[in-house]
C-alpha cells in the first residue's frame, strides 16, 4: 500500500511539472519587452566583451543574470525569445527544488504540497515570462537553502560545492539574495553556539568566505549605486505593504476589486494562523523547530531588516525584491495543510483551486507595456518633414534600438530626445517623441525643449506610447 501512494505522489508530482512547464511557456512571446526586460537586452549584447558586461557603470544589480543572458544570446541568437526562456526554465526548475527543500525541511508530505502550490502560484507564472533576473532569483533562494540544509547532514565535498555554487549565484543575481545567506549565517551561527563543534565553525565561515568574496570585484560599483540611490521606487506605506506583498504573490494585477481584497485577506490570514500554530509545535519536533527558524530569519531579513534600512537609508523595498521570501510562505501554507486532520486532499484542492481563480483573475486584467507594437507602429510612420525617419526618446535610446534590431527596422532612426535640435526644424514643422516610463514633466533636461513643443496626437499601446509634436519656437 505504502509503495502504491509512493508511486501515485510521483505521478502527481510528474504532473504537475508538466502543468507547471505549459504554464509558463505558453503564449511567451505574447507580451512585449518592458523598459528594465529591453535594459536587460541592451546590457547582454553579445557583440560585448563579456568584461563590458560584468563591469556596467553604477548599475543597483550584480551581473549574473546579465551574464546569463550575454551567454545564451551568443550560444543561441540574439532573439527576444531566448531571455524570456531562461526565466521559463527556472520557473519550471522551481517545482521540483522547492519539493527537495520542503522534504528535506518538514517531509515529503509538505513538499509535495509545496510542489503543487508553487506550480500555480500567479507571481511566479508572471515572473517565468520576464527577461529579468526574479525566477532565477526565486529558483537559487530554494536551492542556496536546499543545499544549505543538507550540508549539516551531508558535509560531503559533492554537495559543499552546490551550495557553494548555488550561494554565489544568488547573492550576484540580485543584492535581496544577500538576506538568505544572512538567514543561514544567523542560523548556524545559533546552532554553533549550542554545539561549540570548532570543526563546523571553521567549515562555514571558510564557505561564508568564499562566497561573499565574489563581491569583491563590485565593490567599487556597488558604492557608486548606493551613492546615486533608487529613483523609480517610490516607499512604501508600512499599513499596507503586507497586502500588496500578499496581494503581488497571489492575486491579479487589479487587486482592489472586492473579490480579490477577500481572497487575498483570505490567505494571509491562512498564512498568519499557520505561522502561529507552528511555534506551538516547536517544542516537541526538533526537525520542525529547525525548518521554522529558518523560515523567520530569512522572514526578518526580506522583510523587517529590508523595511527598517528603507526608513533609515532610502527607498529599496518593493514586491518584486522580496520574491526570495515566497517560497518560504509556500512551505509554510503546505505544512499546515498536512496538519489538517480531515481529508488533506480537499484542503489542497481548495487552495488549489483559489490560485487557479487567481491567476485566472490576473490574466483577464494583465496590462504590459507594448512597447514592441509602438517601435512597429513607428516605423510605418509617414511624415511630409525631414523628421520622418527620426524618433525621438526621452531615455534609454540603446533599449529601443534593440527592438529596432529584433525588428529588422533599418530605415528608422531612434535619437535621443536631448540631441533634439529645435533650430534645425520650421514652425510647424511635425516630430514623434517616445515617452519612456517617465513622464515628461519629471525630465529636468528636457523642460527648455517641451517648450518649444505642442502636443499633435498620440499612438498608444497597452500602456505604451509615441506623442506627436508641433514645433512651436
Amino acid at each position: 500500500m505504502n509503495l502504491f501512494f509512493l508511486y501515485k505522489r510521483r505521478i502527481i508530482l510528474i504532473g504537475f511539472f508538466i502543468v507547471g512547464a505549459i504554464l509558463r511557456l505558453w503564449d511567451i512571446t505574447e507580451h512585449s519587452y518592458w523598459i528594465d526586460e529591453l535594459y536587460s537586452a541592451a546590457r547582454a549584447i553579445p557583440e560585448k566583451d563579456l568584461l563590458d558586461v560584468y563591469y556596467w557603470g553604477p548599475e543597483p544589480h550584480p551581473p549574473a543574470h546579465y551574464i546569463l543572458l550575454w551567454i545564451s544570446y551568443n550560444l543561441f541568437g540574439y532573439y527576444e525569445i531566448v531571455g524570456k526562456l531562461i526565466s521559463a526554465i527556472a520557473g519550471i526548475l522551481c517545482i521540483p527544488a522547492i519539493y527537495l527543500l520542503g522534504k528535506t525541511m518538514f517531509s515529503k508530505a509538505v513538499g509535495f504540497n509545496a510542489a503543487i502550490l508553487l506550480t500555480i502560484t500567479p507571481a511566479l507564472i508572471y515572473y517565468a515570462q520576464e527577461a529579468r533576473a526574479y525566477e532565477l532569483l526565486v529558483l537559487f533562494s530554494i536551492l542556496s537553502s536546499y543545499f544549505f540544509l543538507l550540508i549539516q547532514v551531508k558535509k560531503t565535498y559533492f554537495y559543499t560545492f552546490l551550495y557553494l555554487i548555488s550561494s554565489i549565484i544568488l547573492i550576484n543575481l540580485h543584492f535581496y539574495g544577500v538576506w538568505i545567506l544572512a538567514a543561514q549565517v544567523i542560523f548556524i551561527s545559533i546552532s554553533l553556539c549550542k554545539s561549540l563543534n570548532k570543526k563546523d565553525m571553521i567549515f562555514y565561515l571558510f564557505t561564508s568566505c568564499i562566497i561573499f568574496a565574489s563581491y569583491i570585484p563590485l565593490i567599487s560599483q556597488m558604492i557608486q549605486a548606493a551613492s546615486r540611490g533608487t529613483t523609480w521606487i517610490q516607499g512604501i506605506e508600512i499599513t499596507t505593504y503586507l497586502f500588496e506583498a500578499f496581494s503581488a504573490y497571489f492575486g491579479s494585477a487589479n487587486m482592489f476589486r472586492p473579490y480579490q481584497v477577500i481572497e487575498i485577506s483570505l490567505v494571509g490570514l491562512l498564512f498568519f494562523a499557520l505561522f502561529a500554530i507552528s511555534f506551538t509545535k516547536l517544542s516537541v519536533n526538533k526537525k520542525l523547530s529547525k525548518g521554522f527558524c529558518y523560515i523567520s530569519l530569512v522572514f526578518f531579513f526580506v522583510y523587517i531588516v529590508s523595511i527598517l534600512l528603507e526608513v533609515l537609508l532610502a527607498p529599496m523595498f518593493n514586491n518584486r525584491n522580496s520574491l526570495p521570501a515566497l517560497p518560504f510562505i509556500i512551505l509554510v501554507i503546505a505544512w499546515g495543510i498536512n496538519q489538517i486532520e480531515i481529508k488533506r486532499i480537499y484542503v489542497l484542492s481548495s487552495i488549489g483551486a483559489f490560485l487557479i481563480l487567481a491567476n485566472v483573475n490576473f490574466y483577464n486584467n494583465l496590462e504590459r507595456e507594448n512597447w514592441r507594437g509602438v517601435i512597429k507602429q513607428a516605423s510605418t510612420i509617414e511624415s511630409p518633414y525631414k523628421n520622418k525617419n527620426h524618433i525621438y526618446v526621452s531615455a534609454w535610446e540603446g533599449e529601443w534600438n534593440v527592438y529596432k534590431r529584433w525588428l529588422d527596422i533599418d530605415d528608422m532612426e531612434i535619437i535621443g530626445l536631448k540631441d533634439l535640435q529645435i533650430e534645425n526644424y520650421e514652425q510647424d514643422d511635425l516630430v514623434w517623441v517616445l515617452w519612456a516610463t517617465i513622464q515628461p514633466q519629471d525630465l529636468e533636461h528636457n523642460k527648455t525643449i517641451l517648450d518649444n513643443l505642442t502636443e499633435v496626437e498620440s499612438i498608444e499601446a497597452n500602456r505604451a506610447g509615441l506623442i506627436q509634436y508641433k514645433i512651436s519656437k
